[in-house]
């Protein structure tokens, strides 16, 4: 009989045990930050499409996934501040993460045509200790159209870019949930990355476009998101597993490859990169690898 007691209740704790150890889908809200400089606005119909698919994917992926706009109709510029105060408000449910998103738009005209682009920066944040997760930035597909795009043509080409975005997105958030997690570990272990803020000054939206095309390459790339942008000036929050030394050598590597003259300075985590007119001297480059 005792025997027959211990093994139920041995049982019972296993069962328990299992019971806690099963990781609870999370809360998620997904909201536009269109305060800053360049930012397409939250009621912009580019941006609607491209939330409304991300949630999709999310919900896929395992996500509890809410809308802000359910309860909350406000029509202004929207910050990171008021962003988080509405998910911390939010009454449907008890939101535990909010997913930032920020897009941008390039149009480029050419001889014969018009390239247009969509960007798109993600960071996710912990509603309840503001504890960041993560950030990621993607740049959409380069289309083409007619030089006479304009207006609705204009709006629905840079959603078909934006979307394109949309899986590398959902793949990257999903990563640095705690419940995506515990199934499916982040084929990239964020430990020991370090999060470095490039500053580059006099570079034109065109020069900056070609750069980020090759930030994404470099060794230990996690994410980035864009932090200001004005005329000639850009901010990003860069975030990697990667040296100082390399950074700075692979930073001197792109400006060479893409006939860019310019500096490259480094204080602790802060990276300047200077365009000038006058050419620097050039070190040899491991052609190898990034």
């Amino acid at each position: 009989m005792y025997k027959l007691l211990l093994s139920v209740l041995v049982i019972l704790l296993t069962a328990c045990a299992n019971q806690n150890s099963t990781t609870a889908p999370v809360n998620i809200v997904i909201a536009i930050q269109d305060d800053g400089a360049g930012s397409i606005a939250h009621t912009n119909n580019a941006v609607v499409r491209l939330a409304n698919n991300l949630s999709g994917e999310l919900s896929a992926g395992g996500a509890n996934v809410y809308d802000l706009g359910a309860e909350f109709d406000y029509s202004g510029p929207r910050n990171r501040a008021m962003l988080m105060d509405m998910a911390r408000s939010y009454q449907r449910a008890p939101i535990d993460y909010i997913v930032l998103l920020s897009a941008t738009s390039l149009t480029r005209s050419l001889d014969h045509t018009t390239q247009i682009t969509g960007r798109v920066s993600s960071e996710t944040v912990n509603v309840n200790t503001g504890r960041y997760l993560g950030s990621y930035a993607s740049q959409g597909s380069k289309i083409n159209v007619s030089p006479s795009c304009r207006n609705s043509c204009i709006n629905d080409t840079l959603s078909r870019s934006l979307n394109t975005t949309v899986g590398e997105l959902a793949s990257a958030i999903l990563s640095a949930l705690p419940s995506r997690q515990a199934s499916q570990p982040p084929s990239h272990p964020i430990s020991g990355s370090s999060e470095f803020a490039l500053i580059f000054d006099g570079f034109t939206p065109q020069n900056m476009s070609d750069i980020e095309e090759y930030l994404v390459i470099f060794s230990g790339y996690e994410g980035m998101r864009l932090v200001n942008n004005r005329h000639t000036y850009t901010e990003i929050s860069y975030n990697a597993s990667i040296s100082r030394s390399k950074l700075s050598r692979n930073l001197y590597r792109t400006l060479h490859e893409l006939g860019i003259n310019g500096t490259v300075s480094i204080t602790g985590n802060t990276v300047r990169v200077n365009k000038t007119t006058t050419r620097q001297n050039q070190s040899q480059f491991d052609l190898e690898g990034w």
